[in-house]
């Protein structure tokens, strides 16, 4: 819808300069409708101008990666994080007990065995519903969390 702001603000610009197709190109930028844009510089524009306006295509936007297949990467290698290191705590749990001894962890709790089980399991559970894409929210917030925990474990690991 061609507003009273939008054919100002095209009015403005074009009193200061601008050329019709830099005026486009920002307003089509932001999201407003091509044919607002056009009918708004049309209202300034003279009728040998108009047409040649009405002609002018956008520039194709140049090649980038698109959103999805970024998220895709982003959660292909958070999921492989989590499912590297379930692997880990399943095959060598001495190294995660150590790390949790050295920890602040090791001032309050003795017996790190039945951790390693529970980050093997919350690891393997947490990549694969990264991968899945369910509960995104919720996933996001619990894997995030436990990000905290695992920073919050190695900090104090090189301070105790």
């Amino acid at each position: 819808m061609v507003t009273s702001d939008l054919v100002r603000y095209v009015q403005q610009k074009l009193e200061r300069g601008s050329s019709p197709e830099k005026i486009r190109q920002a307003l089509e930028s932001q999201g407003w409708p091509k044919s607002d844009v056009y009918e708004a510089i049309q209202k300034f524009m003279a009728p040998d101008i108009r047409d040649t306006l009405l002609d002018l295509e956008p520039q194709a936007p140049k090649p980038v990666l698109s959103q999805p297949t970024l998220v895709w990467i982003f959660r292909i290698g958070l999921a492989g994080v989590f499912l590297v290191n379930s692997v880990v705590a399943l095959v060598e749990p001495i190294s995660f007990v150590k790390l949790m001894q050295a920890s602040l962890m090791g001032h309050f709790i003795h017996s790190f065995a039945p951790f390693t089980t529970l980050i093997a399991i919350n690891d393997g559970l947490l990549g694969l519903l990264i991968l899945s894409g369910r509960w995104q929210n919720y996933v996001l917030a619990w894997s995030g969390m436990w990000l905290l925990a695992v920073t919050v474990v190695k900090l104090t690991a090189l301070s105790f």
